[in-house]
């Protein structure tokens, strides 16, 4: 007899398997003869021995089934660059604006799908007699096609590939020529975002109002640029755009409003809270980790299943994989949040057993063990992505996280007639508080370190992460088993 193991483990190992065919074909060449050979044997294998086979062997095997997979599911995924035989040239096409507009205050820029292509540019352009494009608009823009340039330290090519960014024009001839293109269904949330804004206006003064937008609505840029860095100096970058931290406040806001109209109804509106507001801020890497799995914890309470974080955080990772391979290296958004997650579910259980976390008041440990967590998970990716360490990142987070879900709560009803102004007044004092706690921590001295790590030295700082997991881990079960040799 073997050894049994769970469906839940079964799906986490089959998931991360195929992430990991990904990142090998990402990373490695392998040739497609020996791929063929290899599957070949190994589905062979699998189903001559099958009853034979004792079921952690199966798992095994049907693991490196799934590693194969990945690698040709990355492979049949690669397309040839439609725009590389006029990289140079100058070139007029019509298409339209398929993205968010990134406004600043001199220039916008806007992922643009040419008619009959299927791989986008990026186009910058610097004031356009005083109008502004939008999402669905059609254009015809003409300029040379270029491929973007790579930073000294970041593969800023490949960056863009994964948005199926292949070429940019930097400074087109445009004209608008038609509007209404694009996804009906996107085009109608990012409306009403814009609609919630103009609402929000009369009620919230700047910068407050910036704020409030990017945790509320996704508008990233809504925050001036100086106060936008205060906040990645101190580690606090995720509360300004929406983060699955915030998601995760308005998934649980539909949850909780959705047990009051019977189990079968509630899993609609819930689903289609999660799916309106996702289009709405913007489908960036957090937010669809937190929808999806805020999904299945809907889907799961309907059904009256169990909910299992760790297979659904997995199957998340999988599933967007597998929509978009070039994510798994390239996306450190992706990334940070999958760690992060992983960060709290891992070692907030182990940091709890500690006697220093018995002491401190619940509320304060609630805050302390999944920042610290999330920190010593994130660690390694952060110095080799960033190259920077924050000081003051706990105790920011700390201070300004308990304002995050209050200050969104009084914004949305800042939205109501009548009695919007008066809560919308305490929603601006609670903003007002959370930029100036930022604000006073981005100015303490040496608040951020400027540490450049090597590959290497990544390898070895994720292996002193694993190895805290197992020391932590080993160290809970010595004082559980203590603690049961007491009471016997």
């Amino acid at each position: 007899m073997g050894l049994t193991i769970s469906r839940s483990k079964i799906l986490i190992g089959f998931s991360i398997s195929f992430c990991a065919g990904v990142a090998i074909a990402s990373v490695l060449s392998v040739p497609r003869a020996l791929l063929f050979v290899a599957a070949a044997i190994l589905t062979g294998a699998l189903m001559m021995f099958w009853s034979r086979l004792i079921s952690s062997i199966k798992v095994l095997m049907m693991c490196a089934f799934f590693i194969m997979i990945g690698i040709f599911w990355t492979y049949a995924s690669n397309k040839p660059d439609q725009f590389l035989s006029v990289i140079n040239t100058t070139q007029e096409y019509e298409g339209v604006i398929v993205s968010e507009v990134d406004m600043r205050d001199t220039r916008q820029q806007f992922q643009f799908l040419p008619d009959h292509h299927q791989q986008r540019l990026l186009i910058t352009i610097y004031t356009f007699g005083g109008r502004e494009v939008s999402y669905g608009d059609r254009l015809r823009v003409r300029d040379k096609v270029e491929l973007p340039e790579n930073f000294s330290d970041f593969d800023y090519r490949a960056y863009l590939e994964k948005e199926n960014v292949y070429a940019v024009m930097r400074s087109p001839q445009i004209q608008v020529i038609g509007g209404g293109g694009g996804n009906w269904f996107v085009r109608k949330s990012l409306a009403l975002r814009d609609f919630l804004t103009d609402r929000l206006k009369p009620v919230i003064k700047e910068p407050e109002l910036g704020l409030l937008r990017g945790i509320l609505l996704g508008q990233k840029r809504a925050l001036p640029d100086s106060i936008y860095d205060q906040f990645v100096r101190t580690g606090t970058s995720h509360i300004v755009a929406v983060s699955g931290y915030n998601v995760t406040i308005i998934i649980g806001t539909f949850l909780y409003l959705a047990r009051y109209v019977g189990r079968r109804a509630s899993i609609y509106i819930a689903l289609s809270g999660i799916i309106v507001y996702t289009l709405m801020v913007g489908p960036s890497p957090s937010v669809l980790r937190a929808s999806f799995m805020g999904a299945l914890l809907a889907v799961s309470m309907a059904a009256g299943r169990l909910y299992r974080p760790a297979s659904a955080l997995c199957l998340a990772a999988a599933i967007m994989v597998a929509v978009n391979p070039k994510i798994l290296l390239h996306d450190v958004g992706f990334q940070l949040s999958f760690l992060a997650t992983l960060g709290i579910m891992l070692f907030v259980p182990l940091l709890q057993s500690f006697r220093a976390f018995a002491i401190i008041p619940k509320f304060l440990a609630a805050l302390i063990a999944p920042t610290v967590s999330a920190t010593i998970a994130t660690l390694p990716i952060i110095l080799l992505q960033f190259k920077t360490l924050s000081l003051v990142s706990l105790p920011a987070n700390i201070l300004v996280l308990p304002a995050v879900p209050i200050a969104m709560l009084f914004g949305t009803l800042a939205l109501l007639p009548i009695i919007g102004h008066g809560l919308g007044f305490i929603a601006q004092q609670l903003l007002w508080y959370m930029l100036w706690m930022v604000s006073i921590a981005s100015n303490f001295p040496h608040s951020q370190l400027d540490i450049t790590i090597t590959f290497w030295e990544f390898c070895a700082l994720s292996f002193i992460v694993i190895s805290l997991y197992f020391i932590f881990q080993r160290r809970k079960r010595a004082l559980e088993t203590s603690v049961d040799f007491m009471v016997q």
